[in-house]
């Protein structure tokens, strides 16, 4: 486990840390503080019986990390997207979509964005949905004025592949896919129940209700039902299945489906309903009863515990580059995100 010591020193970077203050990629510097939304939290229940279940986990077994955090950024964020070199993040309290290369300056991309609830990379574009979820905004990665690609909805999630944006909303009582290609919309598919998550591959694109996981080709088709569960949330995708934190006998459960169709497999037990990021044959999550950051294998076996700080008790945002894990956490002056080894 991290020390005392330790984690001491990280509560106390997290307050007194200056971090870089990003710069307008025209010139401008940040604007004036504001307090950000509450999040909310989903429901729980129990997946069916017949989803295999995995032993009980031994907390002794599992190896802690002592890998040091760094703050990459003060910034109060919900929403975190990387690439191999560059993390992009919504900022709360300044009202803008950030670029944060690692070692340098955080720039501004887009600023008035409003505050971002959601990000999605591709190619040489950022994707996002801005508070309170009524419009969606898009804008070229070196920086520009945002261009609007939906709104007047209540926006859920976004995705972006291949040159397509892909934006899940409420409608009514269901829900709807918006596929957006240039200056093209189009709705490929609608389904019951509220979106609670949306991923896209090169040809599928996958959405998540509280209790269905769906998959519909890129194109418009049929929609295809994967898996059935309770409060199913956090949808993210790898080459071969999908993720997803659900609930199961009034815990949480990270549990995986085949992108093909197959069985829903539990992965891991006494998950937080938190994000979860999938990257290099790991999953990462946080822990349902520590402030802990963990990794199990996509094929399953024993979590490991990435990091363990008081920081990671309230996560607002998880990404990762394969290097490191990046976080979001705090409020007001103890906001920051902040970067975990993952070796």
């Amino acid at each position: 486990m991290i020390s005392r010591a330790l984690a001491a020193a990280l509560a106390l970077a997290l307050v007194g840390c200056l971090g870089a203050r990003p710069a307008d990629t025209a010139g401008d510097r940040r604007g004036g503080r504001r307090p950000g939304a509450q999040r909310g939290s989903a429901s729980s229940g129990s997946i069916d019986d017949r989803v295999p279940q995995p032993p009980e986990r031994t907390p002794e077994k599992v190896a802690p990390s002592a890998s040091p955090s760094r703050v990459v950024v003060k910034a109060a964020s919900r929403a975190l997207a990387a690439s191999t070199t560059t993390l992009y993040y919504g900022d709360v309290d300044d009202d803008g979509v950030f670029a944060v290369k690692k070692d340098g300056e955080p720039t501004r991309i887009a600023r008035r964005a409003p505050v971002a609830g959601g990000l999605a990379l591709d190619n040489d574009m950022v994707a996002w949905i801005a508070s309170p979820g009524d419009v969606v905004l898009r804008a070229p990665l070196q920086g520009g004025q945002p261009s609007v690609l939906r709104d007047k909805g209540i926006f859920a999630a976004v995705a972006a592949q291949g040159g397509d944006v892909f934006i899940a909303e409420a409608v009514a009582a269901g829900g709807a896919i918006t596929r957006i290609t240039n200056a093209t919309t189009t709705r490929t598919a609608t389904f019951d129940g509220p979106p609670r998550g949306l991923a896209a591959d090169h040809a599928q694109v996958y959405v998540a209700t509280p209790t269905h996981l769906y998959k519909t080709p890129r194109d418009r088709g049929e929609l295809t039902t994967l898996a059935s569960g309770t409060a199913f949330e956090r949808l993210q995708i790898d080459a071969f299945n999908a993720y997803l934190v659900a609930a199961e006998r009034g815990v949480r459960v990270l549990v995986s489906v085949p992108k093909g169709g197959g069985p829903m497999t539990t992965l891991a037990r006494d998950v937080r309903d938190a994000p979860i990021a999938v990257l290099g044959g790991e999953i990462y999550y946080f822990d349902a009863s520590q402030p802990q950051l963990r990794a199990i294998k996509v094929a399953g076996g024993e979590p490991r515990i990435v990091a363990e700080s008081p920081a990671l008790a309230r996560p607002a945002a998880l990404a990762t580059d394969g290097r490191e894990a990046f976080v979001a956490t705090g409020e007001g002056p103890t906001a920051a995100i902040l970067a975990f080894a993952l070796r």
